[in-house]
């Protein structure tokens, strides 16, 4: 491979990682802030954090456990990371604890939808641990089946997203 295509060829793949965090990034729906916020204490712009953090939690999974190669979550982290460091959303004091949190986002998420011993559907995890960073006041299954719905959902658009700008996942020969 020349200079120049190597050089396009990064290129591209920037671009791609550009347009899945901009998917990870985009504001949650308003019926969904206002549904968990009742469930929770009443925090509307708590609750818009909360389903911020698991879109992009949620994202950075589906890459790992979708994409076609390693460089590509690698890549896409790194562009995360990046709009995180500047994101409006967030003052400037506070981008390192934002940080922390989607870390610990990242780290319970990654566990519900790695737990193979539960008998609870993987929209009952995701919900579960949605509620539990939201400080409800409801903690039960239906709780968090009804959220876990919506964040399934996420995790499947999410996966034909990255589908959509990277391609479909190639299975390598044995």
């Amino acid at each position: 491979m020349s200079l120049l295509q190597k050089w396009r060829a990064d290129r591209l793949r920037r671009q791609q990682a550009e347009r899945y965090v901009e998917l990870l990034m985009a504001p949650p729906p308003e019926a969904l802030v206002e549904r968990l916020a009742q469930l929770g204490d009443g925090d509307a712009d708590h609750a818009a954090w909360e389903w911020r953090y698991a879109r992009r939690a949620l994202g950075l999974i589906v890459a790992e456990r979708d994409a076609q190669d390693d460089r590509t979550v690698s890549e896409i982290a790194a562009v995360l990371g990046e709009r995180q460091s500047v994101d409006p959303e967030v003052a400037a004091d506070r981008r390192e604890l934002a940080r922390q949190q989607l870390n610990e986002r990242v780290t319970a998420y990654r566990g519900a939808v790695a737990n193979r011993v539960s008998s609870d559907p993987l929209a009952v995890r995701l919900g579960f641990v949605l509620l539990r960073f939201e400080r409800p006041s409801v903690l039960t299954p239906q709780a968090a089946a009804s959220l876990g719905v919506a964040l399934d959902a996420m995790m499947a658009d999410l996966n034909a997203s990255l589908a959509e700008i990277y391609g479909p996942p190639a299975i390598a020969d044995v």
